[in-house]
């Protein structure tokens, strides 16, 4: 049994994670658009540093959902390409209306098609992504619900926007709040809960935000390292690490720092990744965040 696996462009797939996926899957991904004052791009054809200098330009930038017809055409190369059955993983239905216009595509798609909601975004899509890859060999209702179960309990994320004011101006967050993060300088550390952006808790210095983000790490891999190895993924908004802000270069320091300390207690993999430019439409550039996942497949 051939599995195709759709996923829309927020996961930022390589080439290298395309590689390592098809040998267990065949992936498709779908373009959600992003417009950078008139010009309208697929998410994919973007840099991220266009999107930074456009944001702190005064540029407006905004993002559109893929339309139904563009996971309609995914689902008909899978087809073609000799697929059994697919999984479409989306971001959040919460934060955007992608998950719904794939469930139109996937009511009449040529072969059985399952939609799952990751509830999360970015690294956490990716996550999902190889769970996916990972149930090529499980009934597709079966393995839809070991994708969903995945993403409710096994990937937690905790990030720091430079400012709240992109957050604010995409309805993402309310305007009380990045009211008072600018009047008390105070810093949010933000997360996700059910597929909303929450406030995690609030200082009053991005260093000390950074040294919360740690702490989120040092308890997110207790808390899901006891089932296994895990998977850390610091995630920044700019083009590379090199040209991130303090924020992001302390936060891999301090991630380095949290995994030393664990030791043997938990298996931890680390790496670094950039947001897709939809993603940093909506949060910012100078946002850094981390994800820390249960490793799929062990």
């Amino acid at each position: 049994m051939t599995r195709g696996i759709i996923v829309d462009s927020t996961a930022r797939l390589t080439q290298q994670d395309i590689e390592e996926l098809s040998a267990h899957c065949v992936v498709r991904t779908v373009d959600l658009t992003v417009r950078v004052g008139e010009e309208d791009r697929p998410d994919s054809d973007w840099t991220p540093q266009e999107v930074c200098d456009g944001l702190r330009n005064g540029q407006r930038v905004s993002t559109s959902m893929p339309e139904p017809h563009a996971f309609t055409q995914a689902l008909e190369e899978l087809t073609s390409a000799g697929v059994d059955n697919v999984l479409i993983l989306t971001l959040s239905g919460a934060l955007s209306g992608t998950a719904e216009s794939a469930r139109t595509a996937a009511a009449s798609s040529p072969i059985p098609a399952e939609v799952v909601d990751s509830l999360t975004l970015s690294a956490g899509l990716l996550g999902a992504v190889r769970v996916a890859a990972h149930t090529s060999g499980v009934e597709l209702g079966a393995a839809a619900k070991e994708v969903e179960q995945w993403c409710q309990g096994n990937t937690r994320v905790a990030f720091i926007p430079e400012s709240l004011d992109w957050l604010r101006a995409g309805g993402r967050i309310g305007a009380a709040s990045a009211l008072l993060g600018k009047t008390l300088s105070i810093v949010p550390v933000l997360g996700l809960a059910d597929g909303r952006v929450v406030a995690r808790t609030k200082v009053r210095t991005r260093s000390k935000a950074v040294a919360k983000l740690a702490d989120f790490v040092k308890d997110s891999c207790e808390l899901l390292g006891g089932h296994g190895p895990v998977d850390i993924v610091v995630v920044h908004s700019e083009q590379d690490i090199d040209n991130a802000n303090v924020a992001a270069r302390d936060l891999v320091d301090a991630v380095a720092e949290v995994v030393d300390s664990l030791g043997a207690k938990v298996q931890a993999r680390v790496e670094t990744r950039v947001a897709s430019t939809v993603v940093t439409g909506h949060v910012g550039p100078g946002t850094v965040g981390v994800f820390v996942q249960s490793r799929p497949g062990g």
